[in-house]
């Protein structure tokens, strides 16, 4: 990034945006996803939780936001997420976390709900980021991979935010 800025036609303009939006591609998704590795080997019940909660939550909101949605929720950068369908990400998260936790106990009550709130916080501020690069980029999907789906990181905008949550969830509570 510093090289290719360095010999471009005007090394001067700009250059901390462009060698910062540099740095944050390269290390944005390794970043963020790098405790997966380590929920995988010792903690897989809670990687396994953390995915069915955010899953859970991300359709709970489409279909809430879709059917029953009125309210924008953040409209400069998402117009169609709405109030609505953030109260049915929490409904439908808390729902399928409660199945899991009744059949694979993750931990006690009290840390079950918060750890499950966190959780799909997490995931609705992953979303709204993913939104926002986006929107600052003029794109309305972050690639062709999956047509029709908004692109790759829309599939795990969500869990870049939620798999630090559960780790640093783990290790304070180890």
């Amino acid at each position: 990034a510093f090289t290719l800025k360095l010999f471009s036609t005007n090394p001067l303009q700009s250059i901390f945006t462009s060698i910062g939006a540099t740095l944050i591609t390269i290390t944005y998704i390794p970043l963020l996803l790098s405790p997966i590795l380590p929920l995988q080997i010792k903690y897989t019940n809670y990687l396994i939780f953390t995915l069915f909660v955010i899953w859970a939550s991300d359709s709970s909101a489409l279909f809430f936001g879709k059917y029953l949605g009125k309210r924008s929720l953040y409209k400069i950068i998402s117009p169609k997420k709405t109030v609505e369908g953030l109260i049915g990400s929490y409904f439908g998260g808390f729902i399928i976390a409660t199945i899991y936790n009744d059949y694979f106990t993750i931990s006690k009550k009290l840390d079950f709900y918060i750890i499950t709130f966190a959780i799909i916080t997490a995931g609705a501020i992953g979303d709204l980021v993913e939104s926002m690069f986006k929107r600052s980029c003029n794109v309305k999907d972050s690639g062709q991979v999956i047509p029709g789906h908004g692109g790759l990181l829309d599939k795990i905008d969500s869990l870049l935010f939620a798999v630090p949550i559960i780790y640093l969830y783990i290790f304070f509570r180890t």
